[in-house]
């Protein structure tokens, strides 16, 4: 037997939950579906039917709440509503290509305390791409700065190709052989109950420039971006909007540059944790599995898809300020 309409997520059971569904469970209910009713509501929906086998979620706004969704509403709801089931196919197979990337010396930029390492500036005037991508929750987010050199293939077939260097007119010449390598991976994670402070993030990346390095391109996924994309742009930036989870395109990319051996970066936990975790689901979408995360690795698809695009078609327009 199943109850298909319930509203487990509601404040009313949050005394009680569990023994409703315990005493549901012994008069013979096999499975309850929780429904959402708004955003917010969605959310604890999810939640819920993670933490009790037997309760599954629909997300759904009602018809009387319709009146205070915009476009972002949508995206979100689309994003829960493709949460990975316990079929599990993992979407990176090859994890002895994702070890072998992680070979370029550490320690990382940033230390524990979101401080820089003295000696992190730019080496050069490479352009770079950088991608922020925040949480479903907003409780956490993933930056990523990554830039193209040569690719060894190219190296080798040409004695007379350049060392590992952008190659700006002479891109043509090598037009899908670059090496991508990660200067900045890290996640933010805020206080408990909060929310990530984007004040911070964008200061973060104006210390970039200040640090020297040639910031070709700055994007964000959807979420609560609008504002930081504008200071940004009159603070001379070229800023995009980049959603890794339209279409498969950036994380088929990401892929394809690890399973090449064309992706170094330094080792950092959280992303090959996630990584790890990632599963397809319906053939369609790249999401992680219940109780896990995906901030770093699609901010990771989205830098990595953005540098090979703008190697590609030479769309590099970043500065030195």
């Amino acid at each position: 037997m199943i109850d298909s309409h319930a509203h487990l997520e509601l404040p009313e059971f949050d005394s009680d939950r569990d023994e409703v569904i315990a005493r549901a469970k012994e008069a013979g209910v096999d499975a309850i579906v929780t429904i959402g009713i708004d955003l917010d509501d969605c959310l604890k929906a999810v939640e819920i039917a993670d933490r009790y086998d037997m309760v599954y979620a629909a997300v759904g706004i009602h018809p009387h709440e319709v009146k205070v969704i915009d476009r972002q509403t949508y995206d979100r709801m689309r994003d829960l509503a493709a949460r990975p089931t316990e079929a599990y196919q993992a979407y990176f197979t090859d994890v002895e290509a994702l070890e072998a990337c992680c070979d370029l010396p550490g320690p990382a930029p940033l230390d524990e305390h979101g401080r820089w390492r003295a000696d992190f500036r730019a080496p050069d005037r490479l352009p770079r791409f950088l991608h922020v991508d925040l949480g479903l929750k907003h409780d956490a987010c993933g930056l990523v700065m990554v830039h193209c050199e040569v690719g060894q293939a190219s190296r080798l077939s040409d004695p007379v190709a350049p060392e590992s260097r952008f190659l700006g007119d002479r891109r043509d010449a090598y037009p899908t052989d670059p090496e991508i390598f990660a200067d900045l991976v890290c996640r933010f994670v805020a206080p408990e109950g909060g929310e990530v402070d984007f004040a911070r993030i964008r200061e973060l990346i104006a210390d970039l420039r200040r640090r020297g390095f040639n910031l070709a391109q700055v994007s964000f996924d959807g979420w609560q971006s609008v504002d930081s994309r504008q200071i940004l742009k009159r603070q001379g930036f070229r800023t995009a909007l980049v959603s890794v989870d339209r279409d498969m395109e950036a994380y088929e990319t990401l892929k394809e540059m690890l399973n090449e051996g064309r992706l170094r970066w330094y080792r950092y936990e959280p992303v090959l944790q996630e990584c790890r975790g990632l599963e397809l689901v319906g053939g369609t979408k790249v999401d992680h599995r219940s109780g896990g995360s995906k901030d770093v690795a699609d901010a990771v698809a989205g830098a990595v898809s953005e540098a090979v695009l703008g190697w590609q078609v030479g769309t590099v327009t970043g500065r030195v300020v």
